[in-house]
């Protein structure tokens, strides 16, 4: 496997770079707009089901895009690819400024996420164009600490934006973050795509969907990926109106929040690489999901002893942001790095059961009557068990194929 070195103009830090800021576009797709939500649903007349379409939305047509993303960037290449979804996220990012009423913020939500699609299932697919596995984890894993920096200047800066000018500068900031991103790739990214699918037909689409969902490794991680994912899902819907709301947050102080969890997520990519010089892959999973577990356990029972305190309830969330943090960089490294035809695909079905998933998250709690911070505690508490039983079984097995 030929280094990025060699294979691209682009150096080994750049390349890291560029993989933080690819996939670091959902952060800054969401964090900086979860300030502004309360306040976005109190001057449209929207309820909390509303705004949360307005997440879920996103995220279901960022999941199905990647579907359309992956083989493209397989067939064509990552930059051309790039380029064109990071230039619609753009349009539309600028486009949700002017949004007038929920229904219309939502639809345009909705083609952004379309657009992020291509940024981050390229992000993905680029790790198996240059590095083996276990490279591949640590590189993704830088990757997702430069996503974790993102995420803590996101939630800060869009609660101050918001505390200043109002929810509308927190959603000018998301575009101009996108055109910034989209400029850096049209000016440094370099092809890495070195074996291109020859020819992109139902046939060929079909034959390499089958060849990576019948992979067991693939499944393994990508239950891995999408349950932890849905658990950072939860929390994103949620957090704004239990802080702001149910604990009466200012905005900025919220942001401090986000920070926070933001941190510890940068914690638990920082271990994923100094805990793979020791153990394999699997072995790294399994302690992360046993922190999964103790904050998941950590929460009911905060609710079943009904503790109300902002303090006792941010603990064992930041608990999770660590796992989060190894999980989701063993997790994408590991569904894509048995495919090197099929990178792209591998990536885009990972994206795409993650999104899905999160989506029925948001429906799910769209359609409970229950406070919001219950919902989160009991919600977390069963994606937490369900991370363990992952980690333990499919992983523990298939695993140590990646």
């Amino acid at each position: 496997m030929p280094s990025p070195s060699s294979a691209t103009s682009m150096t080994p830090a750049w390349v890291a770079v560029l993989l933080a800021l690819l996939i670091g576009i959902q952060p800054t797709a969401t964090d900086m707009y979860l300030p502004a939500l309360p306040a976005l649903s109190h001057s449209m007349g929207a309820n909390l089901a509303q705004a949360q379409l307005t997440l879920s939305g996103l995220f279901l047509t960022f999941g199905i895009s990647q579907l359309f993303w992956g083989p493209l960037s397989d067939r064509h290449g990552r930059r051309p690819v790039l380029l064109v979804g990071l230039g619609l996220y753009t349009l539309c990012a600028t486009a949700a400024v002017f949004a007038s009423t929920m229904s219309g913020l939502t639809l345009l939500r909705m083609a952004q996420g379309v657009g992020m699609g291509a940024a981050v299932v390229c992000g993905r697919a680029l790790i198996r164009d240059l590095y083996t596995a276990d490279m591949g984890t640590r590189v993704m894993s830088k990757g997702q600490t430069g996503l974790g920096i993102l995420a803590c200047l996101s939630a800060p800066l869009g609660g101050l934006l918001s505390d200043l000018w109002g929810p509308q500068a927190a959603l000018a900031m998301v575009a101009i973050t996108g055109a910034l991103i989209w400029v850096t790739v049209a000016l440094t990214f370099r092809e890495t795509l070195q074996h291109r699918v020859p020819s992109i037909n139902t046939r060929s689409l079909l034959h390499a969907a089958a060849e990576v969902l019948s992979h067991r490794t693939f499944w393994a991680y990508a239950m891995l990926s999408t349950t932890t994912f849905c658990g950072l899902y939860l929390f994103l819907s949620t957090s704004s109106f239990i802080y702001i709301d149910h604990f009466g947050l200012p905005q900025t102080l919220y942001g401090a929040v986000m920070l926070v969890t933001s941190l510890s997520f940068i914690t638990g990519t920082f271990l994923t690489r100094r805990l793979m010089n020791r153990w394999s892959i699997p072995a790294v999973v399994r302690a992360a999901s046993m922190l999964a577990l103790l904050s998941g356990l950590s929460l009911v029972a905060l609710q079943l002893f009904k503790v109300n305190s902002l303090l006792a309830s941010l603990v064992p969330i930041c608990l999770f942001f660590i796992s989060h943090g190894i999980n989701q960089s063993c997790g994408q490294a590991g569904c894509v790095t048995p495919f090197p035809q099929f990178a792209g695909m591998a990536a885009a079905l990972n994206g795409v059961l993650m999104m899905l998933c999160g989506f029925v998250v948001g429906a799910w709690m769209g359609s409970l009557q229950a406070p919001p911070h219950v919902i989160l505690a009991w919600g977390m508490g069963v994606l937490c068990v369900l991370i363990a039983l992952i980690a333990w079984g499919p992983v523990r097995k298939h695993g140590a194929q990646a």
